[in-house]
């Protein structure tokens, strides 16, 4: 897991403890170019392509099942939306242009 996620991750752990429910997934190591844009990524696993979109699908039905969803406006956002039978709270930020 790279650093900064760890960083992240063990805050939230602080914060919730045994509140927290997490999925165990590989992390890939991301190379940004100079405008701050996704250029590079990582990876040595067999069959990463489909293994991370099987992540990617098990991690929406997961956020569908929360009482609660704050995100940003994402088309895996939408979909964690349309998957689920609704929010008890539901907050969307928007932060411009993804």
């Amino acid at each position: 897991m790279p650093q900064k996620i760890k960083k992240i991750a063990e805050k939230f752990k602080d914060a919730f403890g045994d509140k927290l429910i997490t999925i165990d997934c590989e992390y890939i190591d991301y190379d940004y170019d100079k405008a701050g844009s996704l250029c590079q990524y990582t990876s040595e696993r067999e069959n990463d392509r489909y293994i991370r979109g099987l992540d990617y699908v098990v991690s929406m039905l997961f956020l569908s099942k929360c009482p609660g969803f704050i995100t940003s406006y994402t088309s895996g956002a939408v979909g964690v939306m349309c998957l689920s039978e609704g929010f008890d709270y539901l907050y969307i930020f928007n932060l411009g242009r993804y």
